[in-house]
């Protein structure tokens, strides 16, 4: 691990990680196993990219920004500050969903009720109030085709509910939050059906309409492309 990063992460969480094996990780150790233990390293194959690991749920891709961080920034979709979204975890604001062995998060603030039984934070299972349904959401119908940089492998499935990478069209720049949620079997470099859930509020979506080409990143990384066939609402 990066020497000014390790610096600046023990100023911001200081005695509370423990370096792991060769010092090739970071871990922060559960406070509850129902969330299990936070882990960062650095992506071999992305300069200045790190890979927060979520206990059992899922994964974030981050950076370190010179400026403020802030939740609209989140929002936007911008890659997650790793300082940030290392706060927000354990101030129990980051919500994580999922099977127990793969899923998906978000901030509470915009957090939306997926299909799934039960939701946790870093304390564990998730005590909020908000009761936010999936409802008056663009759904997307869309051919997609995704490369070998895709995190997600042939045991995945897009029918989860758990798979959030963002959509980016055609010679534009802005991130547009995308939830997977059916379609055909994952394969790799293959077209396949999806479906997806326009899942965030003060987002504009407008420009993803039948015959849109777009890119599919995960974090900073494209993973994948496709094309609109089909636009409804749920």
């Amino acid at each position: 691990m990066d020497k000014a990063f390790l610096a600046e992460l023990n100023k911001k969480f200081p005695e509370q990680f423990e370096l792991g094996e060769n010092g090739e990780f970071v871990k922060f150790s559960a406070k509850s196993p129902d969330f299990g233990d936070v882990l960062i390293n650095e992506n071999a194959h992305s300069q200045g990219d790190f890979i927060v690991h979520l206990g059992k749920f899922t994964h974030a891709h981050c950076q370190i920004f010179e400026s403020e961080y802030t939740l609209e920034d989140h929002a936007a979709g911008l890659d997650d500050d790793v300082f940030w979204l290392l706060g927000e975890i354990f101030a129990d604001r980051i919500i994580c969903h999922g099977t127990g062995t793969g899923g998906g998060y978000d901030h509470e603030e915009y957090w939306q009720l997926a299909d799934c039984t039960d939701y946790f934070s870093w304390s564990g299972k998730y005590s909020g109030k908000r009761e936010e349904t999936v409802k008056n959401k663009k759904i997307l119908l869309a051919e997609v085709k995704f490369y070998k940089t895709a995190h997600m492998t042939a045991a995945d499935t897009l029918r989860t509910t758990n798979y959030r990478p963002h959509l980016v069209i055609e010679n534009q720049t802005e991130y547009l939050g995308v939830q997977f949620f059916d379609g055909e079997d994952f394969a790799i470099e293959k077209n396949i059906i999806a479906m997806a859930l326009c899942v965030y509020d003060g987002v504009d979506y407008a420009g993803l309409q039948p015959g849109t080409i777009f890119r599919i990143l995960e974090g900073g990384t494209v993973v994948g492309n496709g094309e609109i066939l089909e636009i409804g609402d749920c």
